[in-house]
């Protein structure tokens, strides 16, 4: 098997969920739709195919999600800018716990490096002169519990991507539909708008069954989420 493909060259695939979407998520204390689905990669033994159709089995295969609005706000910001807020950032959390590290670690650890690496692998911000960080797929998420599901699936797949014009944004739409048990639609009218929005917008379409138990049950550890530059403060 090849070797594993570095997180920084991973795909990357934006997530743009409905607002009524993340009220169902916040109002079930969960996290933004783009960090569940990253507490989820790598993916263990994924088969991918190159150009010529040939396979290539992989033991690992990390995937990079990012929120939409989050790209398109990166990508509106000057590029000087966010350069020099990026160095500021990572000399302001290595400062942070260099003196923590300096009593810890040994001659065979080199914690600063691992976050300096840290810091710039969690870097999604497409820019012109890589191709890595420019999106590869749009997954459009909508809930059952919109008033109106087939429009919020309608108005997700019409929006206008605000990215540069170096990024291509001819990508795969993927559209998934969260249907929770406190739906206001039975599972018959889940599966009908499910088939309806397949006969619209193609077989990239998927109708997930969401149980919300309460209590929540016990949490589960997942990886850590690779630090990311903050936002821009307002101006």
């Amino acid at each position: 098997m090849p070797p594993p493909l570095p997180v920084s060259l991973s795909p990357h695939i934006c997530v743009l969920p409905s607002r009524d979407l993340d009220d169902l998520l916040n109002a079930a204390f969960l996290p933004p739709l783009p960090h569940i689905l990253q507490s989820f990669s790598p993916l263990p033994q994924v088969t991918t195919r190159t150009t010529s159709l040939v396979s290539v089995p992989h033991a690992s295969f990390a995937l990079r999600f990012s929120d939409l609005l989050d790209i398109e706000a990166a990508c509106a910001e000057a590029e000087e800018q966010r350069a020099v807020r990026t160095i500021d950032w990572i000399g302001a959390r290595i400062n942070k716990r260099c003196a923590k590290w300096t009593d810890d670690t040994d001659s065979h650890r080199s914690p600063w490096w691992d976050e300096l690496r840290r810091c710039i692998e969690g870097d999604h911000v497409p820019s012109k002169t890589e191709g890595w960080n420019h999106p590869v797929a749009l997954i459009l998420a909508v809930s059952t519990t919109a008033p109106n599901p087939l429009q919020a699936v309608a108005a997700l797949h019409s929006r206008v991507l605000e990215l540069p014009p170096w990024v291509d944004t001819n990508i795969l739409r993927y559209t998934l539909i969260i249907h929770p048990e406190n739906s206001p639609l039975s599972n018959d009218e889940a599966g009908a708008l499910f088939n309806a929005v397949k006969k619209q917008y193609g077989l990239h379409s998927y109708l997930l069954p969401l149980s919300l138990p309460t209590p929540p049950p016990p949490p589960v550890p997942v990886p850590a989420l690779i630090p990311r530059l903050p936002p821009p403060p307002p101006s």
